[in-house]
């Protein structure tokens, strides 16, 4: 009687094994990866998180102004936004943000319509500005230029959804006072 008592994995199965078990692994942490990264709410709460600094910095630092800009990088054909501060005529950025290619902005504008694609209409159109008199309570202008440009009715809205998913959240800036509200749709 000739038994085979050898007992346990030849080296192929092992291999196998382990390939397999790498590739679920790396396929599972750049899942979580890309979630978190392109995740609309999450890039939406920061704006939010971002637009109430700008404000609150504005209303309470005497010598600072702060604008935040929407952008659109050609080249990558991705939107972002810029936080500026001006102390004294010197104007430098404090954060340049860049938002998941997928992503679509759109303005309230009477009807939805997506935000231009060209900086310098961005710039001139889509710019948040606060000032300390408005902590004081005064309306008053930066630069020459209101509050919010892109306001209607005292409200600039905004909505963020994105081409891979069914995922969109509004964002609306009351002006004067700056509330944002996120709405998610």
């Amino acid at each position: 009687m000739n038994v085979n008592s050898e007992k346990g994995f030849t080296l192929i199965e092992i291999i196998i094994a382990m390939a397999v078990f790498s590739t679920m692994l790396g396929i599972a942490s750049m899942s979580i990866y890309i979630i978190y990264a392109n995740s609309v709410e999450a890039n939406v709460q920061e704006l939010r998180a971002d637009i109430q600094d700008v404000q609150y910095r504005s209303m309470t630092e005497y010598d600072q102004d702060y604008q935040l800009k929407f952008t659109y990088d050609t080249s990558k054909q991705q939107y972002g936004y810029v936080i500026e501060t001006k102390t004294n005529g010197s104007e430098y950025t404090t954060k340049n943000k860049v938002f998941p290619k997928h992503f679509i902005f759109e303005v309230d504008n009477g009807g939805w319509i997506a935000l231009p694609i060209s900086t310098n209409n961005l710039e001139e159109k889509f710019t948040y500005r606060f000032s300390y008199e408005l902590g004081e309570g005064l309306d008053t202008n930066f630069d020459g230029e209101s509050l919010t440009t892109f306001a209607t009715s005292g409200t600039s809205k905004i909505r963020v959804r994105s081409n891979n998913t069914s995922k969109e959240m509004g964002l609306t800036v009351v002006q004067l006072t700056g509330r944002v509200i996120v709405d998610e749709n």
